[in-house]
């Protein structure tokens, strides 16, 4: 799915109108958030594809290796699975998450295949603009135990991945900015 057109919202700044393939993804709630980087539209969707920037999980979380037991690879392709660690509500979970769709330097989509939530997907689409390049950040996510799951999504996980996709795109921003490629950040062969 590739973005099809930007509008300006009621505050001013560019959104995305996002419309979903999958009916059901309609009625989750979405977590939107938007970041600018000055640097290369080429080097920042490298420097996205690495897997040990901070996951975007309702609960946190650290990586713990690749599901096969492989070595972590330099850049995260179609088909790679990453084991994390998280906890939610004090209790360590296990969430495994799934690269489905790249799109070289447009947008790339993971989706959870275990873990608290019973779906949760996450694309990031990338925009080369003056100066930079423009990321948008989209998370649908729904939590398991129907009307009481509701609940929690809107009283407890959307604030969390609000706060780790803000963490998550200041990393990203952090190892991209340097204009000149670093070893933190390998290229594409």
């Amino acid at each position: 799915m590739t973005p099809r057109k930007w509008r300006r919202s009621r505050r001013g700044r560019a959104e995305f109108r996002w419309h979903c393939r999958l009916g059901y993804l309609a009625r989750m709630p979405v977590v939107e958030h938007v970041a600018f980087i000055a640097a290369p539209l080429e080097h920042v969707f490298a420097c996205a594809r690495r897997p040990d920037l901070p996951p975007v999980l309702a609960c946190g979380g650290r990586l713990l290796g690749m599901k096969d037991g492989s070595p972590t690879p330099p850049l995260l392709a179609i088909g790679d699975v990453r084991v994390f660690q998280s906890r939610l509500f004090w209790f360590p979970r296990r969430a495994t998450m799934r690269m489905t769709e790249i799109t070289p330097s447009r947008w790339i989509r993971e989706h959870r295949t275990s873990g608290p939530l019973r779906v949760f997907q996450h694309e990031r689409y990338f925009e080369a603009v003056a100066g930079g390049t423009r990321i948008l950040d989209m998370v649908a996510f729904r939590a398991r135990y129907g009307p009481v799951g509701r609940f929690i999504d809107f009283a407890i996980v959307y604030g969390r991945i609000q706060r780790s996709l803000v963490r998550q795109c200041e990393a990203l921003r952090v190892s991209a900015e340097p204009a000149a490629p670093s070893p933190a950040c390998p290229q594409e062969p």
